[in-house]
């Protein structure tokens, strides 16, 4: 580094800075001096990056290590859902020279579990797309091990404890209903589990949900048909399809995500029911298609900005890392939008 600064005319601590990328110390023009000195004279920064480390922590400073880890359920490649969220991410991440390092999550997961790059304390920051269970994890991965803090924004969920950038979930719930009963319907199946936190995204889309009825002045509590909401999508969607057989009062459904509403339209055509003809069905999020015999996707959802929770996500938990930003509990919420397609229409009575 000395060398770099004896050709650049600069400071040792100025090549330093320009090497981190230090905009607010140092000018554009000479961080671009600086790294074509270093280039020329082959110096390479990683290679003392160890000893960087140990030095930083005998003065018990926190050690960058230009790396974030992200949470996420192990099965995530399998969902168009979360692989929109993760490319969102990396599309921030990487043109900053910022490591991407995924830990796949699983019921009853332990700190122990999490790869050991968490545990050595290596990562700078977390994004996280879980509920709470996420959080826990990591806070005892720091108690675990000793570790400092690190910033943490959660995507999809609010987080007690750390920043998150979210959908508007009560206005998703809210144009969905809206639109179902400006149609004609009044007895509508949702999925709504129970004994969920006020700012799950569930209980946020069933505010908005009754929001919708109480302005038609229509009471929700007579109307809203509860359906069941597991684990395993195919056996929950035959048990939808049996329940809408015992009320046939239903004639809309709105589906707790958009692969289970395309799953729903699918067997109920096994079942000899026309969607919307005979029962409309919306989806939410607008990640998978419902194609008729045409190719055409048919369903009506409602726009989770993913993509662009991933960029703001990973933009607020980089300037949390830098110092940047010193709110450690900040909420950024995306606006959502209705997309109209085929697979709703006015009930038949």
């Amino acid at each position: 580094m000395q060398t770099v600064a004896n050709l650049c005319g600069v400071s040792k601590i100025t090549v330093s800075r320009a090497l981190s990328g230090d905009l607010k110390q140092v000018s554009q023009e000479t961080i671009d001096r600086i790294k074509a000195a270093a280039r020329e004279l082959g110096y390479n920064p990683g290679v003392n990056h160890a000893a960087y480390r140990l030095a930083r922590k005998k003065a018990n400073q926190i050690v960058t290590n230009h790396s974030v880890g992200l949470l996420l359920p192990e099965t995530f490649y399998k969902t168009n859902y979360f692989h929109m969220l993760f490319c969102g991410a990396l599309e921030v991440l990487a043109p900053k020279h910022y490591a991407l390092v995924m830990a796949y999550t699983y019921e009853n997961i332990t700190a122990e579990d999490l790869p050991f790059i968490f545990q050595r304390d290596e990562i700078d920051a977390f994004l996280l797309c879980h509920e709470s269970s996420g959080r826990r994890l990591l806070d005892d991965m720091f108690e675990q091990y000793g570790l400092h803090k690190r910033p943490t924004v959660s995507m999809i969920f609010q987080n007690p404890g750390c920043s998150a950038v979210v959908p508007d979930h009560r206005m998703a719930g809210y144009l969905l209903a809206r639109h179902l009963l400006s149609l004609g319907h009044r007895h509508i199946m949702h999925f709504v589990p129970g004994n969920i936190p006020p700012h799950h995204p569930y209980a946020l889309r069933m505010v908005g949900y009754q929001q919708a009825y109480k302005e038609m002045q229509l009471d929700p509590n007579i109307y809203l048909q509860s359906g069941l909401l597991k684990n395993d999508a195919y056996s929950d969607v035959a048990a939808t399809v049996r329940t809408l057989g015992k009320h046939p009062e239903v004639t809309a459904v709105l589906a707790p995500f958009d692969d289970y509403a395309s799953r729903l339209i699918g067997m109920l055509a096994q079942c000899g029911k026309r969607v919307p003809e005979d029962i409309s069905v919306v989806g939410l999020d607008d990640t998978d298609v419902a194609l008729n015999e045409r190719g055409e996707n048919i369903l009506t959802t409602v726009r989770m900005p993913l993509r662009e929770i991933g960029h703001e996500a990973a933009e607020l938990v980089l300037r949390q890392a830098s110092g940047e930003e010193k709110e450690d509990d900040v909420t950024m919420m995306l606006p959502v939008k209705l997309i109209e397609r085929a697979s709703a229409c006015p009930p038949r009575s």
